[in-house]
């Protein structure tokens, strides 16, 4: 059952701003990509999200689950259903697309077959 991210609460984001942190005790491990901020001001969101392994967590910050996606050069949106981590180590995504004729949830994708949607690209 997937749950609903919360609503974003404003002074929870101010909350996190204001909040000093060591390298040690960092809410984000920097490696570049950063979550978006309509994310990372979510402290419900920001509770599941550093309960993550490290590899689940490198895979939401390069791709959001609140966004939209081109899977495997399809004709039909996706969104990001969940993230799993394999027995193998490997990282893998799980993506709802949402055609009008044939609803479906792909997985065992790899991030390398998730492109972000872009509106201008639909034929």
């Amino acid at each position: 059952m997937r749950k609903k991210l919360p609503k974003i609460n404003k002074q929870d984001n101010e909350e996190l701003e204001n909040m000093e942190t060591t390298e040690k005790d960092s809410i984000h491990v920097d490696l570049g990509v950063r979550l978006p901020s309509d994310l990372a001001e979510n402290a419900e969101f920001m509770e599941w999200y550093n309960g993550r392994p490290i590899k689940i967590q490198e895979l939401i910050r390069s791709h959001p689950p609140n966004r939209e996606y081109r899977v495997q050069n399809g004709e039909y949106p996706a969104t990001i259903h969940s993230y799993d981590e394999n027995e193998d180590g490997a990282v893998t995504l799980q993506a709802n697309i949402h055609s009008p004729f044939f609803p479906r949830c792909v997985f065992g994708l790899s991030a390398e077959d998730v492109i972000p949607w872009e509106i201008s690209e639909v034929t």
